[in-house]
């Protein structure tokens, strides 16, 4: 595309939201001060049916996966196999929430209604799939051939682990990030939606839909995020069905993941210092395991485990501190309001 043609793609004027900037491409930085406000979940949302049904999803997402542990993993590749699957998994199922972090700036950047959020998620998990799977190949294929590889995947997580757990970056225009204008410069889309088509045509001319390059971007966010979650699950297991059949399944329950998340991950404070944790652990694993130290895949599915818990609960405490001083400061507010009224009644009289 001619860079004058790729300058005057510009978003719509509902697009001009800002949201964090990516780190290493990817929406990571949570920057309150800098991060759109989200909505929040309440009790009439959590009432409604999508969330019901996501709920459900959600809960049948975990009973299937489990099913598939123990009537294929366990008999094909017996039970240190199993557990180190259910420990991909959950290495997975974590990273995927910063996933969900960044489908949801981009759905609100692109101002994407949420009747055709689905339909996005469908397409880009089932891309995700296949673009995984030839990642997933890749690396195990490379780190079997040439032990040293565990090494740079060891440093790409502990350095990963480091920026999750170091200060948040300053906050960008997310029209000024390369995923962004990769995005642009790959399709000629024009600035209005056309129910959840891909493409639409105007006057004589087939063009593309702002929906089509928000799953574009979707894509390109998933491949930078696999550069950490694929070595990951490779520090845990290099077997390439545990490693591919654990992130598969993680990904198939993104799109009822993100319905109950989109509306609370604000609230997740920890989570992302919990997931830091987990990668930083993964790393050393591997460090380990090249000069032959191995962890149990027990010991490393309770890690993980504790680190997530951990994180889980330390975010509940911290939103519940966070009310409670709410509430006291509306009080104490409306007792000095209260003595000032007082006050000036008693002096007129």
């Amino acid at each position: 595309m001619p860079s004058a043609q790729l300058a005057g793609l510009q978003p719509l004027d509902s697009w001009h939201v800002p949201p964090p900037s990516m780190r290493r491409g990817a929406l990571r930085d949570r920057n309150s001060a800098a991060t759109p406000s989200l909505p929040i979940s309440n009790g009439k949302a959590r009432q409604s049916p999508q969330y019901r049904k996501a709920i459900h999803a959600t809960i049948w997402s975990f009973v299937v996966t489990i099913a598939f542990a123990l009537a294929v993993v366990l008999p094909l590749k017996g039970q240190q196999a199993t557990l180190d699957f259910f420990t991909g998994f959950l290495v997975e199922k974590s990273l995927s929430v910063d996933n969900l972090f960044v489908f949801l700036m981009l759905f609100q950047y692109f101002k994407v209604p949420e009747r055709h959020t689905q339909r996005v998620l469908t397409w880009g998990i089932f891309s995700a799939l296949v673009l995984r799977g030839i990642m997933i190949m890749v690396g195990v294929a490379a780190v079997q051939r040439f032990r040293w590889v565990l090494l740079i995947f060891a440093l790409v997580l502990v350095v990963s682990a480091y920026k999750m757990l170091g200060e948040e970056e300053d906050a960008q225009d997310l029209s000024e990030n390369y995923v962004m204008r990769i995005a642009r410069w790959l399709v000629d889309a024009t600035d209005q939606y056309d129910g959840d088509r891909f493409f639409t045509t105007v006057g004589t001319k087939r063009r593309a839909t702002p929906m089509l390059v928000v799953l574009i971007c979707i894509e390109l966010s998933d491949v930078i995020f696999a550069v950490d979650s694929i070595p990951a699950v490779v520090g845990i297991t290099q077997d390439a069905f545990i490693v591919y059949s654990s992130n598969a399944f993680a990904l198939l329950a993104l799109r009822s993941l993100y319905l109950l998340l989109s509306r609370s991950i604000q609230q997740l404070h920890y989570l992302r210092h919990a997931v830091a944790l987990i990668l930083g652990f993964v790393g050393v694993k591997m460090v380990l395991e090249f000069v032959h130290l191995h962890l149990s895949s027990a010991l490393s599915l309770c890690v993980i485990l504790s680190l997530l818990a951990i994180g889980a609960l330390a975010s509940m405490a911290r939103n519940r501190a966070s009310a409670g001083k709410l509430i006291n400061g509306g009080t104490q507010e409306h007792d000095f309001k209260a003595r000032v009224l007082d006050d000036q009644l008693s002096r007129r009289h």
